[in-house]
């Protein structure tokens, strides 16, 4: 597998983590994130949006 699928995943399992009320440094550890920053980088890079401001403002991530 290469490393962008396997953030992919990485990402939809702290995305599930943080729409079931958990927090950011807890969604991201759980995920398999390195650090909290780690995946706030990850989602800046991939996304163009930092972490809060994408679960905050982005309805699209709760039809998943």
């Amino acid at each position: 597998m290469t490393q962008k699928y396997l953030t992919l995943h990485q990402l939809e399992r702290a995305f599930q983590d943080l729409l079931a009320g958990k927090r950011i440094t807890e969604a991201a550890l759980n995920a398999g994130f390195d650090s909290p920053s780690h995946f706030a980088f990850t989602v800046k890079r991939m996304m163009g949006l930092p972490a809060r401001s994408t679960v905050k403002d982005s309805e699209f991530l709760k039809v998943y």
